[in-house]
């Protein structure tokens, strides 16, 4: 069985993705396609990515607790 069907990957992911997405709540400052998103300067796409970031990781932990829906 390899990394990516195991169980515990889709927990470490989660895991980091939820770490990712409150780091960048925090400092203001969210990665993007194009550079960075800052909260004072673009907050609608500041928003986005970060609402993206915790649907990544929500998705990552429902993997974790009931399988991959695939």
């Amino acid at each position: 069985m390899d990394w990516w069907h195991h169980q515990t990957s889709f927990f470490t992911l989660g895991l980091i993705f939820l770490f990712w997405a409150v780091v960048s709540t925090c400092t203001g400052v969210a990665p993007t396609r194009a550079g960075v998103a800052r909260r004072d300067k673009d907050p609608r796409k500041f928003w986005w990515t970060v609402a993206l970031i915790y649907l990544g990781a929500i998705f990552f932990f429902y993997c974790h607790l009931y399988g991959r829906p695939w």
